[in-house]
């Protein structure tokens, strides 16, 4: 991994990698009422800064352009991975996501490697892996 520095904070570079798991075989169920919730499951390196105050991941629909940013604090982490969710998409919209990190300063890194993928119904999940 590379590092940056940010404002004289060192960040630990975000990079993407996409990745689709396919869940079940056939056709996805059929809605039980109102439009279906797409959600995209995001994984990535864990930054091992000692400063670190969290994560922030940004999307939107159009290539480069984040529309929403959502502050996920530290999220769920695992043997150096951290993962999270977006939750409140559009079932079959294709997604751009960059994540950024963030330290108890306030001070943000460069916008992670941007990548892209659908949102998928529950129980078929778009895995997009930020890992390196």
């Amino acid at each position: 991994m590379r590092r940056k520095e940010i404002l004289s904070i060192p960040f630990l570079a975000i990079s993407l990698v996409l990745i689709f798991i396919l869940s079940g075989c056939g056709p996805e169920p059929a809605p039980t009422g109102g439009t279906p919730e797409g959600t995209i499951n995001l994984a990535w390196d864990s930054n091992t800064e000692p400063d670190l105050a969290g994560y922030k991941v940004h999307y939107g629909t159009a290539l480069g352009v984040y529309e929403k940013s959502i502050d996920v604090g530290m999220a769920t982490q695992s043997n150096g991975t951290t993962y999270y969710t977006l939750t409140g998409l559009t079932k079959g919209q294709t997604y751009y996501i960059a994540v950024t990190a963030y330290d108890t300063s306030g001070n943000e890194s460069d916008y992670s490697n941007e990548v892209n993928g659908p949102a998928k119904s529950f129980g078929f999940p778009s895995f997009i892996s930020l890992c390196t």
